[in-house]
């Protein structure tokens, strides 16, 4: 068993997966722009993250329609809280930093962007101060501070 088994619900149609990655595609989409910078930092974050990583195949692409139609038919704002209340406590921090290193991918934070993740952070209930660390560290790895 690994370290992620214990946070899935293979009957869920809310399971780990599909909140986490209805967060990001909602950070990338917060300014109504895919930059190319963040579409490569997403594919980079889907084959690499724990997270992603046991997502099977043949289920991603019907996730990633789910994610998209809740997008586009509801309100952001209440997606996104039900995608974060859908994603273990544990991991909060984990996906809050996955969405910093998207946002941070084309070097440029938009309003609107900025209102996203600071209802994000609302709603993972991440503290400023853990916030403003993730942030730095990222910036930091994205070679943003010096």
């Amino acid at each position: 068993m690994g370290a992620l088994d214990r946070f899935r619900s293979s009957g869920d149609p809310n399971r780990l997966e599909e909140a986490a990655a209805g967060v990001l595609l909602a950070v990338i989409r917060a300014d109504g722009e895919f930059q190319d910078e963040e579409v490569q930092t997403w594919k980079a974050i889907i084959y690499r993250h724990p997270i992603f990583r046991r997502q099977p195949p043949d289920t991603f692409n019907p996730m990633m329609e789910r994610v998209r139609a809740s997008l586009d038919n509801e309100p952001w704002r209440e997606v996104l809280a039900r995608w974060s209340a859908n994603i273990p406590a544990e991991l909060r921090p984990t996906v809050f930093a996955l969405a910093i290193e998207l946002v941070l991918s084309d070097e440029t934070v938009t309003d609107s962007e900025r209102t996203v993740i600071g209802y994000l952070q609302n709603t993972l209930q991440i503290p400023d101060q853990l916030a403003s660390n993730i942030i730095s560290v990222i910036s930091i790895r994205a070679g943003l501070l010096q």
